[in-house]
């Protein structure tokens, strides 16, 4: 395999690139749902006089790429979970649970 050059056979038809050889149609006539849409938004903006703001509707950027550990949170994730409150747990009880704990475990039995 080291030091041999394969040379590939350009000169044929079977190893012609077909893409190169496609006549694509880089405007294809919208289908008649979509022209009924967008008409429906300028009537819409037209009446209501305000232009849509379709930012908010679509999403902006690729999907995160997740690891073992999970995917990586949103800053709206973030800023929520920033607002939860860790209570420790290694604080004794209350008399008052422990009681009622302690009724519990008695009615069960």
């Amino acid at each position: 395999m080291v030091g041999r050059n394969w040379v590939f056979p350009t000169g044929t038809d079977k190893w012609k690139n077909q893409a190169k050889l496609t006549d694509y149609n880089f405007a294809p006539e919208l289908d008649g749902s979509i022209k009924d849409s967008i008409k429906n938004t300028k009537y819409a903006e037209t009446s209501l006089g305000k232009k849509l703001d379709v930012t908010g509707l679509a999403q902006q950027k690729s999907d995160p790429i997740c690891s073992s550990v999970g995917c990586p949170k949103s800053k709206a994730v973030q800023e929520a979970n920033a607002k939860i409150i860790q209570y420790p747990v290694d604080v004794p009880l209350d008399s008052d649970v422990r009681h009622t704990l302690n009724n519990e475990e008695l009615a069960s039995d």
